[in-house]
C-alpha cells in the first residue's frame, strides 16, 4: 500500500519536474519528530496546519515552483530547482524557522515543532527512487546529529562509515534485546 502511495508521489514530482526549466532539483524528506505529541493537542488540525505552514514558507522563499506532498503522517516530500548550493541552504534554514516559530491564531509561542530535513540532488534524467532514497539517508544523518536540523546526502567515507556504525549498533542492541528477551522467557 505505501510503495503505490510512493510510487504515485514519484509519478507526480517527475511531471512537476518536466514542467520545469530547470534540469537539477534538490529533493528533500521533511520529519516533524514530535508531530505524535502535537497531535495528541491539536488533533487533526495539526496536520494541516503543518502543511499549510510549510507551504506558505515556500511561497515567501522562494520565487519558483516548489513541489510538496505529505509522504505520511509525520514528514513530507519536497522538491525545488536547484539554483545553487547556498540558495537551497538558505530556502531550507527558512522553512525550518518559519514552521518552528509558533506565534499565530493556532498555536501558543510554546509550541515547538522538531522539524529534520534530508536532501539530496535528482536530475530530471536520473532515477528518482535513488535520490529519494539518498534524502532518507541524509534525513537519518541529521536526525542523529544533535546540532543538525537539515543534512545534504554525502558520498564521503566518513558519512558512509558513519552510517555502517549506527547500522552495526543497531544490530548489536537489537540482539542483545533478544538475548534479554529469551532470557526472561526462559526464567
Amino acid at each position: 500500500m505505501f510503495k503505490n502511495h510512493l510510487l504515485g508521489i514519484f509519478s507526480q514530482i517527475a511531471t512537476y519536474c518536466l514542467t520545469s526549466e530547470a534540469r537539477l532539483f534538490q529533493l528533500g524528506v521533511i520529519n516533524i519528530d514530535n508531530f505524535a505529541i502535537i497531535e495528541q493537542h491539536f488533533d487533526s488540525q495539526s496536520t494541516q496546519y503543518i502543511g499549510e505552514k510549510i507551504r506558505k514558507s515556500l511561497r515567501k522563499s522562494t520565487r519558483d515552483q516548489f513541489f510538496l506532498q505529505k509522504l505520511d503522517y509525520n514528514s513530507y516530500v519536497l522538491a525545488v530547482p536547484y539554483e545553487n548550493h547556498k540558495y537551497v541552504v538558505r530556502l531550507i534554514e527558512k522553512l525550518i524557522e518559519d514552521v518552528n516559530l509558533g506565534n499565530d491564531e493556532f498555536c501558543s509561542n510554546s509550541l515547538f515543532f522538531l522539524v529534520k530535513i534530508g536532501l539530496a540532488q535528482y536530475s530530471r534524467d536520473g532515477i528518482m527512487e535513488e535520490s529519494f532514497n539518498c534524502a532518507q539517508i541524509a534525513l537519518f544523518e541529521c536526525r542523529h546529529e544533535k546540532n543538525n536540523n537539515y543534512s545534504f546526502y554525502d558520498l564521503s567515507l566518513a558519512r558512509i562509515q558513519k552510517q555502517i556504525n549506527y547500522t552495526d549498533l543497531l544490530g548489536v542492541f537489537m540482539g542483545a534485546l533478544k538475548d534479554k528477551i529469551r532470557i526472561n522467557v526462559m526464567v
